[in-house]
């Protein structure tokens, strides 16, 4: 074997006369030795370095990528994906089925728009429920332009093929085209439905019956307390509508019915102390807007009591309470 790091001259001629045992071990010896000596830095040559990057660069040979990873089965994906379409129309379909609410607060009165033309006019306390655009899914018309109301309204409907319905508590009215009053508020003393026609004709019957009362001329009312069905002689209209123009009119109620009326006209507290009569009827009306303590002093004339203000509104005493 020849040694790594020729030897010197004169080592050589030294070695000349050894046997080749010894001669190999003391080569073997001079190579660890020239490999333990230190070497001096390298000297980086940017002019060289930049010519073997470009040899790498121009190498034709091809690099060796690592292997693609391998892709989802497409059934799987196709599963995933069909699930969230059918979540996503789930939540479409949940939305649009959720009716449109118009709550109007105490004090206060609203118009609203319906789909198909129609509009309502609420009053205060109130609360109108309606599909949205009148249809039973996207682009599926329902058979009816259908309503649910609470409290008091004037409708007038847009003539249409489709009937529309204003359900209550406890009452059904069907029209096509028409106007006419709904006032049901079903926490009253004695909850009923009052249906008075301005315009056109309706029916109307207690809700689950078969039978139906029409008015057919304005001013034409007809009440239903539970399934009872009273038609009225006809009145003045004004009795039904002088709400739109922030009047009163408060038609045979017992006294405990006009309070809450009071309370939602003026979106204040009214209440009576034990004591009064709350069940006796009376009729209050006022066909231009009217402040509450003249209504207050009307009513306490008619019922031999008295009131007084309070932190939160007024109430009614007897008067020979203190």
């Amino acid at each position: 074997m020849k040694p790594r790091h020729p030897l010197p001259p004169d080592v050589q001629a030294a070695l000349h006369d050894m046997l080749p045992e010894q001669r190999q071990r003391l080569e073997r010896v001079w190579d660890l030795l020239e490999d333990a000596r230190p070497r001096p830095p390298a000297v980086c040559d940017d002019a060289t370095a930049w010519q073997a990057l470009q040899r790498r660069l121009d190498d034709p040979a091809p690099h060796r990528d690592r292997p693609p990873r391998p892709l989802r089965p497409l059934r799987r994906r196709v599963a995933v994906g069909g699930l969230a379409l059918l979540f996503l129309l789930a939540l479409g379909l949940q939305a649009w089925r959720s009716p449109v609410t118009v709550t109007v607060p105490p004090g206060e009165q609203a118009e609203v728009m319906l789909p198909d033309g129609s509009t309502v006019h609420l009053n205060s306390g109130s609360r109108l429920t309606y599909t949205r655009r009148f249809q039973t899914w996207p682009f599926v018309p329902a058979t009816a332009r259908q309503v649910h109301l609470i409290g008091e309204a004037f409708f007038s409907v847009e003539p249409g093929t489709r009937p529309f319905i204003v359900e209550t508590f406890n009452a059904r009215v069907e029209v096509l085209g028409t106007r006419f009053n709904v006032r049901a508020w079903p926490e009253a003393l004695r909850p009923e439905t009052r249906v008075t026609l301005a315009e056109g004709h309706v029916r109307v019957r207690p809700a689950g019956a078969d039978t139906a009362v029409a008015l057919t001329a304005a001013g034409d009312e007809v009440r239903i307390h539970d399934r009872e069905v009273v038609t009225p002689p006809a009145g003045r209209l004004e009795d039904a509508t002088s709400w739109q123009h922030r009047g009163l009119a408060l038609v045979d109620l017992p006294l405990a019915d006009v309070l809450r009326a009071l309370e939602r006209h003026y979106a204040v507290e009214v209440r009576a102390v034990p004591g009064l009569p709350l069940e006796t009827a009376m009729t209050l009306r006022y066909f231009r807007p009217v402040t509450l303590e003249a209504v207050l002093s009307d009513l306490c004339v008619a019922q031999g009591c008295r009131f007084r203000p309070t932190s939160r509104g007024y109430e009614l005493l007897p008067p020979s309470s203190p």
